[in-house]
């Protein structure tokens, strides 16, 4: 049962893992389109 119990917290991690990092690349993806604006601004 022990064993069956850690495998379901490793998929819960794995999930929220995977979460994180698309929210992170969004995130730098939105940072990257805000500084090539600004840039096209500043011109």
């Amino acid at each position: 049962i022990g064993g069956h119990g850690e495998d379901r917290i490793r998929a819960e991690f794995r999930l929220r893992l995977g979460a994180v990092q698309l929210q992170h690349r969004l995130i730098n993806h939105n940072l990257i389109e805000a500084d090539q604006v600004s840039a096209t601004v500043l011109q």
